[in-house]
């Protein structure tokens, strides 16, 4: 899987992203950012109700849930849901995983993706 472009990204199931090492990982979904235009945006995205930040930078890619109400305007507070950088991958799909888990958004790094694009790719962010 070393000859991959970076669209084929989007349709890797769990068990083939566990044989790209993060590194190449992290390389094919920046690669994917710049392609799609965005730059160094960082993206806000809806699923099933729930709010979300998106970044892609130099070390990471991040998924950042967010709480809906927040006391002060200047703290998103939240957790990541998913995260690449050059060591680790780590999403909610990766188990172990409760099914009734109420927080647990259920989309793997291709469903982010996959959604990033229909969302942003190759168009404006802001």
């Amino acid at each position: 899987m070393t000859d991959m472009s970076p669209e084929q990204l989007l349709h890797l199931g769990p068990d083939e992203l566990r044989q790209l090492s993060p590194r190449r990982v992290l390389a094919l979904i920046q690669d994917l950012w710049r392609r799609w235009g965005l730059g160094g945006h960082s993206l806000r995205l809806q699923h099933e109700g729930e709010d979300y930040l998106v970044s892609c930078q130099e070390d990471a890619f991040a998924v950042y849930r967010r709480l809906r109400a927040t006391a002060s305007p200047h703290a998103t507070p939240g957790w990541p849901v998913c995260l690449v950088t050059v060591d680790h991958i780590l999403d909610e799909c990766t188990p172990p995983l409760e099914d009734e888990d109420h927080f647990a958004c259920h989309l793997g790094l291709a469903d982010w993706l996959t959604l990033i694009q229909q969302t942003y790719g190759e168009a404006d962010p802001d």
